[in-house]
């Protein structure tokens, strides 16, 4: 067998041989000068009351606060450079307002010989605060641009029957586009620190409520991360900036948290300047390691608007314990003895409230029929607080609240008649004339008018009910055009949205839902587990509540819970939090709790 020899080689070697075999290949290039960049120094704050600084920072400005701002552009090697050009100026985190001196291309800064002053106004800042300048500006494109997802990006309208064929709208439809023009050269000032936002601030802001075509439909800061604010206490008993906000209820998704020291909001009426005080932090889940009644130092997460309703999401909270001493065991509250904010839960000491005294706390709203008429709509006068204008109801959004002298539906009726799940809005007014049935079925059940016959495959409801709203009763078949006569001795017809189906039978019947009855849209309970309750007793405006979470088993549909009443007088009631639901009729929702005071006896598991 030939034996193999291995030499080795260094790469040492092996370079030296290439730089004989091919030579070296250099290309030396003068570094090309031009803008670098910007000094941007940030000389004055008007507007906001503090230093500035970590240790002090400005307080979080309730309304608009303005910079005085220096810059000098600076070529690649940092030396001054006389640059002629505009670059765009934003404030992070923040929001321009306007720009002295202002330019007809919006929020620049004009640089004449290098240089720019002015002044910079801005609100909605917290944190780390810093003056941003960019040489970069969005230009329109070429709206020829013709490329695509899928259809959705050639007929966002579901109006011009254009799809998306191979990335390219078909036929062409001109897909508006925009391009950065610049260098990118970018210039930072040193932080400027204001305090953190408190939980209103979240909700509502100066500048949107003292717009008069504002409405409680969006929040005030959208699509922000943030940390909240815990100030002093003046509950106590914990120190400044510990425990300041109570978790008030929790859900398969997230949980609710009040602010116990809320701050003044002078931008608003006597009435609302406490309000606001209440968040919702969707989690996506159960929330673990957290109970109904713990304080927390921390939260913090990116706020949105869904749906009408201001919350946080991807929430991270710190509870307030674990500042103080190391995991205490208990089996009873008086076990806990490291102070009177300590309660028992989950077999570990905890600061807060015991959730069974979580009302003396933190006592929940009444929601009255005052409150719910503050603004009424016009269109839906018998749905709490549809107005878009009812900010006593929007300040309490998140809250703890209670309602009482409830009457529960004694009708369901089925509305979605093609089974998708979902009832069919009235605005944009749908095209198909069978998904119009549905939205008028549902606004008919709510408003109780006994003016408009409605056609409903299921309806549910007591025999003498359905007897007094069903326009064609029946003893026998021959009493019915359509020979079917139902066992609630209602005639039976084919209903409108199947009548081009060939040979169906007949299946709907015809009500007219009077004001003596309480009516709630059935699939909405099915798919959402909301449905509607009447206030005073059934003559009042309706309003939404959902027992899924806490009260799983009951059934309003169930024969003895038909038309009940939550009374007064026997002390019975419902709490819980409160929702905002902008697409839901009606629009807003009390998630009923599980503490023992939350429903009567006769509804619990």
């Amino acid at each position: 067998m030939r034996a193999h020899t291995f030499i080795p080689i260094s790469i040492t070697a092996l370079a030296a041989v290439s730089l004989v075999a091919f030579g070296p290949c250099v290309e030396k290039r003068p570094l090309e000068n031009g803008l670098g960049g910007f000094r941007v120094t940030v000389t004055g704050v008007n507007g906001a009351s503090g230093e500035g600084t970590l240790e002090s920072p400005y307080a979080y400005p309730q309304g608009a606060v303005s910079f005085s701002v220096s810059a000098q552009a600076i070529d690649r090697r940092g030396a001054p450079l006389a640059w002629e050009g505009e670059a765009t100026v934003s404030v992070q985190p923040g929001e321009v307002v306007s720009i002295d001196p202002p330019s007809p291309s919006g929020f620049v800064a004009r640089f004449t010989q290098g240089t720019w002053s002015g002044t910079v106004t801005a609100r909605k800042t917290y944190g780390r605060v810093a003056v941003w300048l960019e040489d970069a500006r969005w230009m329109d494109a070429d709206p020829a641009l013709n490329f695509c997802r899928d259809d959705r990006d050639c007929d966002p309208r579901g109006t011009s029957g254009a799809v998306c064929d191979e990335g390219v709208c078909s036929p062409s439809v001109a897909v508006p586009q925009q391009t950065i023009a610049g260098s990118l050269a970018t210039g930072v000032s040193r932080h400027i620190y204001f305090r953190n936002p408190a939980l209103q601030h979240i909700q509502i802001d100066g500048p949107t409520y003292g717009n008069g075509a504002a409405t409680n439909d969006l929040s005030a800061m959208t699509q922000s991360f943030v940390e909240i604010d815990v100030r002093a206490d003046a509950t106590g008993p914990l120190p400044p900036g510990h425990g300041q906000l109570i978790v008030t209820g929790i859900f398969n998704e997230g949980f609710f948290v009040t602010d116990l020291a809320p701050e003044t909001l002078s931008f608003l009426p006597a009435e609302l300047q406490q309000g606001f005080g209440h968040l919702y932090a969707y989690s996506f889940s159960y929330p673990d390691e957290l109970l109904v009644g713990d304080r927390l130092d921390i939260l913090a997460g990116t706020t949105q608007d869904f749906s009408g309703a201001t919350q946080i999401s991807f929430p991270f909270w710190s509870h307030a314990q674990e500042k103080f001493q190391p995991e205490q065991p208990c089996i009873r509250h008086q076990d806990c003895t490291a102070g009177p904010a300590w309660f028992c839960g989950d077999g570990l000491c905890r600061i807060g409230v015991p959730p069974e005294n979580l009302d003396t706390v933190v006592p929940p709203v009444p929601i009255t029929v005052e409150l719910c008429n503050e603004d009424p709509a016009g269109q839906y006068p018998h749905l709490c607080g549809y107005s878009k204008k009812s900010w006593k109801l929007e300040s309490l959004e998140s809250a703890r609240v209670s309602l009482t002298d409830l009457r529960f539906p004694d009708l369901f009726l089925n509305c979605d008649f093609n089974g998708d799940g979902d009832i069919a809005p009235s605005y944009p007014v749908p095209e198909d004339p069978n998904l119009r049935l549905e939205y008028i079925c549902r606004d008919e059940c709510l408003a109780r008018t006994g003016t408009l016959e409605v056609s409903v495959r299921e309806a549910i409801a007591p025999a003498e009910v359905l007897a007094r709203l069903a326009v064609a009763p029946c003893a026998a078949p021959a009493d019915c055009p359509s020979g079917v006569c139902g066992e609630d001795h209602a005639c039976r017809e084919i209903c409108p949205f199947e009548a081009t189906i060939p040979n169906v039978a007949p299946h709907c019947l015809r009500l007219k839902v009077d004001s003596a009855a309480v009516c709630s849209e059935l699939s909405t309970l099915r798919q959402y587990g909301q449905w509607s309750v009447a206030m005073q007793r059934g003559l009042g405006p309706l309003i939404n509540v959902s027992t899924g979470d806490s009260a799983p088993t009951f059934d309003p549909t169930a024969a003895p819970n038909l038309g009940r009443l939550v009374d007064s007088a026997a002390g019975e009631k419902l709490q819980g939090n409160l929702r905002q639901v902008r697409a839901a009729r009606p629009r807003w929702i009390v998630l009923v709790g599980w503490l023992p005071n939350d429903m009567p006896d006769w509804m619990r598991p």
